[in-house]
């Protein structure tokens, strides 16, 4: 810089004042992360009315990255490209950073060269986000004009650092942490609804409790990473083969239940027993198979009853009766047993 010359000094304008007071308002009263975000973006333009910006926030889960784009200002670019899975663990600073990468090629693509990229923060300083901005015509950021992004780029952070908690907290009251699929709280809640709804509109419902016959045996026998192991595969199996569009949870233990809306009790039990024949398929834990036994007791609404704590307690009865049973260990609530032969 020549002797003499200063930086211009840039002050806020009552227009971008006006602005960070909704984005702060908007994060105290919950508003959605990607409203305020883009308040935030909102507001990077009015300071830097030639930009085009982006953000996008990272979830990480079993070692790898996802991230998602929440917001963009003035940037006709295709969401879907923006959904991408990474294993690697790049820098804060690396400029060749997947997102950073496709940022840069989408920018190029609407005719744009000139593009930064800010690493978003949480409190704890780890990476949560990137901001990306695009200047058009080009340009060069200068050192005075840096002050004026980092406050958005923190806001940023507090914004996607408050959203991940909120989903991490909702997850940790309402999932079970072992096996990821929903817990007794949520599945009552869920009974609750369905019951409501099967009363109102007049149509079946089922329930199905299971149990691992077997899983004190296994825990015992090869420890509780074995037991672990057993659980996550069967809650993993109960998904798989019955769909996400049913109710399906661990209730704690070795026990799991079905939720069936709109189903009679033959068509639950006929869904069950099919089920049955994969839950017994053997796991192989290192080096050790090992054997699943269940036992699942069914009830249905308005049949057996039109209340949920009274259901629940006919589908648990249901389920010590089949552990009495010498075949198929599935008993729906009847005065008899069934007993199916495979």
């Amino acid at each position: 810089m020549a002797e003499g010359k200063k930086e211009p000094v840039y002050a806020l304008s009552l227009e971008a004042v006006q602005l960070q007071m909704k984005i702060m308002q908007g994060i105290v009263t919950g508003e959605s992360p990607q409203k305020v975000l883009s308040l935030v973006l909102q507001g990077l333009h009015i300071r830097f009315p030639e930009s085009m910006a982006a953000i996008w926030a990272e979830e990480r889960r079993d070692h790898k990255r996802k991230l998602m784009l929440l917001a963009t200002y003035r940037l006709s670019i295709d969401m879907s490209a923006w959904e991408l899975h990474f294993s690697d663990e790049p820098s804060l600073s690396s400029p060749t950073d997947p997102m950073l990468m496709v940022f840069q090629e989408q920018c190029r693509d609407l005719g744009i060269d000139s593009v930064y990229g800010f690493p978003i923060l949480n409190t704890k300083g780890h990476r949560v986000g990137w901001m990306g901005m695009a200047f058009h015509p080009s340009r060069t950021l200068t050192d005075a004009e840096r002050p004026f992004i980092w406050p958005y780029v923190q806001i940023a952070g507090l914004v996607i650092e408050k959203e991940q908690l909120d989903r991490e907290n909702d997850f940790l009251v309402h999932y079970d942490y072992l096996t990821e699929i929903p817990n007794r709280r949520f599945f009552h809640e869920l009974l609750t609804k369905e019951m409501e709804r099967s009363r109102e509109e007049h149509t079946p419902l089922s329930l199905a409790i299971l149990d691992l016959d077997n899983f004190k045996e296994i825990n015992d026998t090869y420890g509780h990473l074995a037991g672990d192991f057993v659980l996550k595969t069967v809650a993993q199996r109960l998904q798989k083969k019955i769909g996400s569009e049913f109710g399906v949870a661990r209730l704690g233990g070795d026990e799991f239940a079905c939720l069936f809306p709109g189903f009679h009790k033959e068509e639950a039990f006929q869904t069950m027993l099919d089920l049955y024949k994969v839950l017994e398929e053997p796991v192989t834990w290192k080096e050790h198979t090992l054997s699943i036994l269940a036992s699942i007791g069914i009830a249905s609404s308005p049949e057996d009853s039109i209340e949920e704590e009274t259901l629940l307690r006919l589908a648990d009865a249901s389920l010590y009766q089949a552990k009495k049973s010498e075949h198929v260990r599935i008993q729906t609530y009847v005065s008899e047993k069934i007993n199916v032969e495979i």
